[in-house]
């Protein structure tokens, strides 16, 4: 059951992204991370308020405060230093770093809750790893572009630092699901979470000016509500599993979002990506068998 509600989380993530992307003309992509994220967060409040038993003391309590103390600042500025360096750096030099977040889960894992991975699973989630990183790049001789430009690329080691606080963050996430219940976590974590983004994005931008135009409310909806359904689905099946398995298996987002670049943006480069493709497509069969 958790492969299930996982791709389902991929596949609402490719959605929320490919909306944000389609936005992004408009308005800046930080903006509509935040925008998003107060949709979602309200949506997911309301779906549990409605259908779920949930306990705002529980979420709260004296025991849970300090995790929650670690987890909202270090989420909230992963995603601020993930615009950052998307702003600040070419996409191909920036998100392939991203990939690396799978191979270290299984450490932290360990570290936080004494989680271990079974060997055959850990070779699938490398394949993961592997084929989300190659999914970038157009030939076997840009690989290490990323590498050799990573002095030199602020962007570049903004995404590292994001892609090792997800390692930590994705593993705290689960031992507060453990703790709370994925109910409680889905009604109040989004919107806290969301608040606090919101926050920072205004204090960021307090000289700025975005103007809001919402010529196209279906998109705008469309974001929100698919990143609600990506965030009930993560806490659901990662309430269910290891989380290097669930995260490894949510980096298959990149293959949802490949075909909806071949199918809305009529990107023409994918075809030379199915290398990658068939990488992680052979680490998701070996996760499933073995993990």
């Amino acid at each position: 059951m958790w492969i299930l509600i996982t791709l389902l989380c991929a596949f609402s993530l490719a959605v929320r992204d490919t909306a944000i992307k389609l936005l992004s003309r408009e308005h800046s992509v930080l903006f509509l991370a935040v925008f998003s994220s107060l949709v979602s967060g309200i949506a997911t409040l309301i779906y549990h308020l409605l259908f779920f038993p949930i306990d705002v003391r529980a979420f709260f309590g004296p025991a849970n405060l300090p995790l929650i103390a670690v987890l909202l600042p270090l989420d909230t500025l992963a995603v601020f230093l993930y615009y950052v360096a998307i702003s600040r750096s070419p996409l191909s030099l920036t998100v392939p770093f991203l990939a690396f977040t799978p191979v270290f889960i299984p450490l932290t894992s360990w570290i936080f809750l004494r989680e271990g991975v079974a060997p055959m699973a850990f070779v699938g989630i490398l394949l993961v790893a592997v084929g989300g990183y190659t999914l970038f790049f157009h030939s076997f001789s840009e690989l290490l572009i990323p590498f050799k430009r990573f002095a030199r690329e602020p962007g570049s080691v903004l995404m590292l630092v994001v892609a090792m606080i997800y390692t930590v963050t994705s593993v705290l996430g689960r031992k507060m699901v453990l703790s709370v219940g994925s109910a409680n976590m889905g009604a109040f974590y989004p919107i806290t979470s969301a608040l606090l983004l919101a926050g920072v994005f205004l204090l960021s931008h307090r000289h700025g000016k975005e103007k809001l135009r919402f010529g196209r409310p279906g998109l705008f909806l469309v974001a929100g509500l698919a990143g609600a359904v990506m965030i009930t689905a993560h806490f659901t099946a990662i309430s269910m599993v290891n989380a290097a398995y669930m995260i490894t298996l949510k980096r298959t987002s990149a293959l949802f979002s490949m075909g909806f670049a071949a199918l809305i943006f009529r990107e023409r480069d994918v075809p030379k990506r199915m290398a990658g493709a068939a990488l992680m497509l052979a680490g998701v069969v070996v996760l499933v068998f073995f993990g």
